[in-house]
């Protein structure tokens, strides 16, 4: 009965595998919308580099500082754009492979002596297929947080405990 089950199986493990990886594409593209949706986009004036850049005010070596300033941190945004595009992409390849592999899962799964590799199969299957949707809730994440790059004046202005001590001051020191 196994072997016939996984006879037809075979035949659509393309599908069952494509199926899955929709699943996954439609929570991603949901954050990834919501990426384009912050209107955070433009990296620019999310860390507000050219504010940095015109810091100095045309003086001297402001400049120069400045201008070092901005270039390092448009530096390290790109090579943190450029680590997610390289995850993203390392995770598409290998879920091509893993497809092109899925037949031999299903029919691995048969015997008891090669369920393991189906095992192995199905772990790193499915860590890529969540491994976007992760990626891409980190980097929606971060684009709603920092926003438009007034972070700290958003959470100062809606904190309830603004013009509020912490510290009670009812209570007194032994």
């Amino acid at each position: 009965v196994k072997l016939l089950m996984a006879a037809v199986i075979v035949n659509f493990s393309r599908i069952i595998c494509g199926i899955i990886i929709d699943i996954a594409q439609v929570i991603m593209i949901t954050f990834i919308n919501g990426v384009a949706a912050t209107g955070s986009g433009n990296l620019l004036s999310m860390f507000k580099l050219k504010e940095l850049y015109e810091l100095s005010n045309g003086k001297g070596s402001g400049v120069f500082l400045s201008a070092v300033a901005a270039i390092t941190f448009s530096a390290i945004a790109m090579v943190t754009m450029l680590t997610y595009l390289f995850l993203l992409l390392a995770r598409m390849m290998t879920l091509w492979i893993l497809i092109v592999l899925s037949p031999f899962a299903f029919v691995l799964s048969i015997l008891p002596q090669t369920q393991k590799y189906a095992g192995q199969w199905w772990t790193e299957f499915g860590g890529n297929v969540v491994a976007g949707p992760i990626i891409a809730f980190f980097l929606w994440l971060s684009f709603v947080t920092v926003g438009a790059g007034n972070a700290h004046n958003t959470i100062r202005d809606n904190n309830a405990l603004s013009g509020q001590n912490l510290i009670d001051n009812n209570v007194k020191d032994p």
